[in-house]
């Protein structure tokens, strides 16, 4: 007898196609793959999936039925109650109590002061499958995989022949959970600390006994802090872009998918053949932001009680995943979903066949997320940001930086391009050394004096064929390493000169790739990141220990000096698994190669990171292409500043190219409610010599058209940021149009991007204006 053997739950959503931007053309930045060692052929199997949208579950409830019926579940509870709704106490700090039922491991929290309570499970769920009925009661979920299928099954806190062993701890209990027909057994670790509560499943207490079935994924709590339809006021926080809310209220059956999202971006390294796309295989023009940070929220705004979840470990395998209600269920919950094994398509033949398979060793991480409360004024997005911003300095995850965080603009110069010539590749000099020289003196002229200048394109064969050197080299006609290294003197003292280094990527158009360790997929396939640029088509990834050697022997050749650091791209938000010499590694191996390479070149170096993810954050001097809003997916109610919140004032961070704002009123408020610095990405030339090249999508970058436009916003910035300072953000409101920043030093940003003159807190600002007050 099996336990349960449905389809898994949809949790092969992706929201990558629910945005609402364009839909007219594929994506411009694919991953593929090259067979590399096929092994014996084999002929096709049936046991691929054609067609993964027929696997998507419809709502399972009636949705006319059910929605008069409320749960009339107490919100705040008085006293000091022993036992709430069959769940007895079991432990309890000075803020709050833990209680736990122990059939199905479902727990409830109540915060002592207010005596808001907050649960973990559905008490009486509406008529649906028995799936989500087991699904939405139970505090523990194991997806589990059969043999070789290449679907999911469930088992959860309702299923036949599970047991569970409770011990009590002093901070909350331990449960030994057994699903004794699988062969599957683990230990649940749940407490209450100071910030909240900690749930854990460690990874050695995972026990695999029948290898028919193997652990899939698994989640946690999936429905703490849930709420019915529209029962409860609030939203839920998604780390999308700056941040983003969505809504508790009645969605009325519109949202058919979930926001579902893998932390710290694709894993290239495994095929995905669930992946959806909007109807007609239309995709969006751009790729939704990358989850940057482990972390996902819950308010209920009435009662004023919220958390943010933190996952601790695990992060790099796990998915954000948030349900507006009527997508499945008339329930809004987030939560995070931790995934063990996955599935490829793996080659059976040197020309087209593939079957999917499962990932053949489990992945090996501690499964931890610690749910940090808010209560009373801060039970809101903000509050989150602070109990956030909190964590990372507490935890050394950040450290604020004192010496950086004045304010400077970031200008990247493009140098060399190549493009197809007659017999081989063409070298374009967009920007010569000389020019950098000329354009600097020019601004400094004018008073615009700090700015960090990024050099992109400086090395031999340009920006995109000079990928995977050994040393450094700079481009001959740019100048060369002589008229690099005069530049570089010439500004030591007074403008600081990054050079842009993509420590990922390889060119195999340019170099030979048997003479480098190239990435091969779990599936023994090269991988190949598809680009479709106008020269170069595609690139590979270097293997994690490649990078760091090629990358060592760069920074330590003698050819160019007087660098203060690089702009470090590629493996600063790039995660994978991959195949070498006989093993898979996963990602954990994959992050533990480029921490230890960033910790050590940052003891010498400063590091400007584009799109970090949040393990590396400890070792930027700044962030780089720094969102300022959301994807804008359907399900969205607003985008929210939620990191710039968290984190201005604690390190430094550059907006993505200003060249390429679209509204460069709003582009100009943003950047000083957010306390986000400007970048512009400039050339001598006209881009118009970039048409036959892979930086064809640069369509505007001439200094001349831009000399004016930075000099002016430089002035209005360095002048807010001298009036505020390098302060945090203690509050933040936005009404419509109007915007208050409130400040840790008494200073207040008011804000107005409407058309007309709004009075914000008793201030008059001017349309698409601000002013910066003393509290």
């Amino acid at each position: 007898m099996l336990l349960v053997t449905s389809v898994t739950i949809y949790l092969f959503f992706s929201t990558s196609g629910s945005s609402q931007k364009n839909i007219t053309k594929p994506n411009s930045n694919m991953i593929t793959e090259e067979l590399v060692d096929p092994g014996e052929e084999t002929e096709e199997t049936d046991n691929t999936l054609e067609n993964p949208e027929e696997i998507v579950e419809a709502p399972v409830y009636d949705v006319t039925a059910d929605q008069d019926e409320t749960e009339n579940r107490m919100a705040i509870i008085a006293g000091n109650p022993t036992e709430i709704e069959d769940h007895s106490i079991v432990a309890e700090n000075s803020d709050y109590q833990l209680f736990l039922k122990e059939s199905n491991l479902s727990i409830i929290i109540r915060e002592k002061k207010t005596g808001a309570v907050m649960y973990s499970t559905v008490k009486n769920p509406i008529k649906s499958n028995e799936k989500w009925r087991n699904f939405v009661t139970s505090g523990v979920v194991v997806e589990y995989l059969v043999g070789t299928n290449i679907v999911y099954s469930q088992a959860d806190m309702n299923s036949p022949q599970v047991s569970k062993k409770i011990t009590p701890q002093p901070d909350g209990f331990d449960a030994a959970i057994s699903f004794d027909e699988l062969g599957i057994q683990l230990l649940l670790k749940v407490k209450i600390n100071e910030h909240g509560l900690q749930v854990e499943v460690p990874a050695e207490s995972i026990k695999e006994d029948n290898a028919q079935f193997k652990i899939g994924n698994m989640y946690l709590y999936p429905f703490l802090g849930y709420s019915k339809v529209d029962e409860e006021e609030g939203y839920m926080l998604i780390p999308d872009g700056s941040g983003a809310l969505i809504s508790l209220e009645d969605h009325h059956g519109q949202f058919n998918q979930p926001y579902s999202e893998p932390v710290y971006g694709t894993n290239y390294g495994i095929d995905d053949p669930y992946v959806l796309s909007l109807k007609n295989e239309q995709v969006t023009t751009s790729q939704p932001n990358m989850v940057t940070a482990p972390i996902f929220g819950m308010i209920h705004s009435e009662k004023k009680f919220g958390f943010i979840g933190i996952i601790q470990d695990g992060d790099y395998n796990a998915r954000i995943e948030a349900y507006p209600n009527g997508a499945i269920l008339p329930y809004n919950w987030i939560t995070s979903k931790f995934t063990y094994r996955q599935f490829f398509n793996q080659s059976t033949s040197k020309d087209s066949g593939t079957m999917v398979v499962q990932q053949k060793e489990r992945n090996q991480f501690d499964a931890k997320i610690q749910y940090n409360f808010v209560t009373g004024e801060d039970a809101d997005y903000v509050g989150l940001a602070k109990r956030y911003r909190d964590y990372l300095l507490e935890n050394k995850m950040i450290t604020k930086s004192v010496n950086d965080q004045e304010f400077k603009i970031k200008l990247d110069f493009l140098g060399a391009e190549v493009k197809q010539g007659m017999i081989s590749d063409e070298t374009i000099a967009m920007t010569p050394f000389d020019d950098v020289d000329y354009i600097l003196e020019e601004l400094t002229r004018n008073d615009v004096e700090n700015i960090n200048a990024v050099l992109k394109g400086w090395q031999s064969k340009g920006i995109y064929g000079g990928y995977a050197q050994n040393q450094y080299n700079a481009e001959k006609s740019l100048g060369g390493n002589e008229r690099l290294n005069q530049l570089l003197e010439k500004y030591h003292s007074k403008i600081p000169i990054y050079l842009y280094d993509d420590a990922l990527r390889f060119n195999p158009a340019t170099q030979n790739g048997t003479w480098f360790n190239i990435v091969t997929k779990l599936n023994k396939r090269t991988l190949v990141e598809e680009v479709y640029g106008s020269h170069f088509a595609n690139f590979n990834f270097l293997q994690p220990q490649e990078s760091s050697d090629l990358l060592m022997k760069r920074l330590s050749s003698q050819s160019i000096s007087g660098y203060p650091g690089i702009l470090l791209d590629g493996i600063t938000n790039h995660l994978f698994s991959y195949y070498a010499k006989g093993i898979e590694y996963g990602r954990a191996s994959t992050l533990n190669d480029y921490e230890k390479l960033i910790e050590g070149i940052s003891e010498d170096n400063k590091l400007m990171m584009s799109t970090p993810i949040q393990p590396l954050w400890q070792y930027a001097t700044s962030f780089v292409d720094t969102p300022m809003s959301s994807s804008s997916y359907v399900f969205e109610k607003e985008a929210v500043p939620f990191f710039s919140i968290a984190l201005r004032g604690i390190v430094t961070r550059y907006s993505e190219y200003g060249n390429f704002s679209a509204n460069k009123s709003d582009f100009k408020l943003q950047l000083i409610e957010q306390g986000v610095n400007p970048a512009f990405l400039l050339t001598m030339q006209n881009p118009s010599e970039l048409k036959n090249t892979n930086s064809s999508n640069v369509y505007s970058s001439q200094f001349d058209d831009y000399k004016e436009e930075i000099i002016a916003l430089y002035q209005e910035l360095s002048q807010v940021n001298q009036e505020i300072g390098d302060t945090v953000i203690e509050e933040y409101s936005k009404m419509n149009n109007q915007v208050s920043v409130y400040f840790e030093n008494g200073k207040k940003l008011l804000l107005n991007y409407g058309d007309e003159m709004e009075t914000v807190e008793n201030v008059a600002i001017p349309p698409h204006s601000y002013k910066v007050v003393q509290e």
